[in-house]
């Protein structure tokens, strides 16, 4: 597969390694029924939620850097129309952007170039195309150095209740 940032730069297909979900020898415990099945294409329209994205500057919090992308492959010979709607925590309107994942290719779509700096922002990824979506949040010190990083998968559905790992509040998370 091609893989394309958002102005289309070629990144070679032998550099795009699929997650260790995706391989049917994973022995991790099975997925829950908000997330999308990793092993298994979609078959007709796709709307994926994201929860509680953070656009968060070192130079404006003095500790760190979020660099959010949300992630978009097409595994199918036809081009595949996107919709990313961002939802923001008290903080104004929501924005729609429209994006096309061409055939056989992958957009990383940088969350901080479509909503500016300090955002807490979710975001809803729609397509009519048979498309995979995945998140990857990174974490930048002040003096540029990578603190950590994680991807996940979206929810099928939105829910009012979800569970959630331990997690870790320090500068490093």
């Amino acid at each position: 597969l091609a893989d394309t940032t958002r102005t289309g730069t070629p990144i070679p297909a032998d550099s795009l390694v699929a997650p260790a979900s995706a391989t049917p020898t994973d022995s991790s415990p099975s997925i829950q029924s908000n997330t999308v099945p990793a092993l298994h294409p979609p078959t007709a329209a796709v709307t994926y939620y994201f929860a509680e994205g953070y656009t968060g500057q070192a130079a404006t919090n003095g500790k760190v850097t979020y660099l959010e992308t949300l992630n978009l492959l097409n595994p199918t010979t036809a081009p595949a129309p996107v919709t990313i709607t961002y939802y923001f925590a008290g903080q104004g309107r929501p924005i729609s952007l429209s994006r096309m994942v061409g055939p056989k290719s992958a957009l990383r779509e940088r969350v901080n170039a479509d909503v500016g700096p300090d955002r807490m922002v979710s975001a809803v990824v729609h397509s009519t195309g048979k498309i995979y979506a995945s998140r990857t949040i990174t974490r930048v010190g002040v003096k540029g150095d990578r603190l950590d990083g994680s991807t996940s998968l979206p929810a099928a559905a939105p829910s009012q209740s979800w569970d959630f790992a331990e997690g870790f509040t320090g500068a490093a998370f």
